[in-house]
This record gives structure tokens, sequence and C-alpha cells, in this order.
């Protein structure tokens, strides 16, 4: 795979986080150089009582994979992004490796926040009044 900037990304690590990222999973990726997004993944840690969210900076590696996944450079700081991850109908696949059995989603910017309100639901509403 190569992102945009002409980075080669390691299909063998491409792979792995595949495996490390769970069907369903919501992660959200975030700048870890700003203190505003910091703070906003603090609140969220607290009020996510039911631990629908995993977390991780744009700048790690997981991230600019992620990335690079949804068709974003892998460099690109510039918003936090909510990245899910759902399997596949198997049924219509060709192609037998692993990442062709799973689709990715995203939302950035205020896209992002709304659907991380969303997920959350009332119990993050009375949760993050306590």
């Amino acid at each position: 795979i190569e992102d945009k900037n002409n980075i080669n990304i390691d299909n063998n690590i491409d792979n792995s986080i595949d495996n490390i990222i769970k069907d369903n999973d919501n992660i959200i990726l975030f700048d870890g150089v700003c203190n505003f997004c910091n703070t906003w993944v603090d609140i969220l840690l607290r009020i996510d009582v039911q631990q629908k969210f995993r977390f991780a900076p744009l700048q790690s590696d997981i991230g600019r994979h992620l990335l690079v996944r949804i068709g974003k450079d892998a460099h690109d700081i510039s918003s936090v992004v909510l990245v899910q991850k759902k399997r596949q109908d198997t049924s219509k696949i060709t192609d037998s490796s692993n990442t062709a059995n799973f689709q990715y989603s995203h939302f950035d910017k205020s896209r992002c926040v709304l659907r991380v309100v969303e997920e959350l639901g009332p119990p993050a509403k009375i949760s993050s009044r306590a």
C-alpha cells in the first residue's frame, strides 16, 4: 500500500493492524500533541462507561495506517477522525486476504463529534453529570 506522499506501508504491518482492531470497533484518532484534543479524549474516557471507543494518536503507527486505509494522507493531522471497522458480507468477496473481509468507514471533524455523542447516547449524559 502506498499513501499520497509515496510512503510505502508494509502489508504485513497493515494486516496486523486489521487483527488488532476488533470487529465493530470505534477508533477515535486524535492529534496527540493538541491539548484540546487530549482534554476531549480524557472526558470521553470518563463518560464512555461501556467502553465503546478506543483511542490512538494520529501520529502513531496505527493512526497513520488507519488514515491510509480510509483514503487520507498518512500525515494528515488536521482533524479528529472516528474510524469504524465492520465485517463485510463474505459471500461477495473473491479476495481471500484478511483485509478484504473488513470495511472501514470514517467520520471527521464535526461529523466525528456528532457520531460519538450519538453512539454514547443517554447513559453518557447521565454519567457526565457525576
